[in-house]
């Protein structure tokens, strides 16, 4: 009984990350990408990462982790961009990501 509630109270915590976000959260994040992807157009690479690592914070989609990598990779951040590109190809199938030649 008391290793079950010691199970318990560690899954709460996980179980509350992998809840979808509001409505709320899901504008919000639309906000911060397409302030990013017009930095990101504009050359701004920096407000670009910023603009991309607040979308996903505010809804963790993959796709946001590829931009995010982009973004490190124009920053001359390779170690970063390796780390975001990496983490954005484990969402899929090996061979199966969107844009996956580019994130290898």
């Amino acid at each position: 009984m008391r290793t079950e509630l010691c199970l318990l109270a560690l899954l709460v915590p996980v179980a509350s990350l992998a809840a979808e976000p509001s409505a709320a959260d899901k504008n919000k994040a639309k906000v911060e990408y397409q302030k990013g992807q017009k930095a990101y157009d504009l050359g701004d690479f920096k407000t670009a990462l910023d603009g991309y690592s607040e979308a996903y914070r505010l809804d963790a989609r993959p796709p946001f982790l590829f931009n995010i990598a982009q973004c490190h990779r124009q920053l001359n951040n390779h170690e970063r961009a390796a780390f975001f590109f990496q983490r954005f190809l484990s969402y899929y199938p090996p061979g199966k990501a969107p844009n996956d030649k580019l994130a290898h």
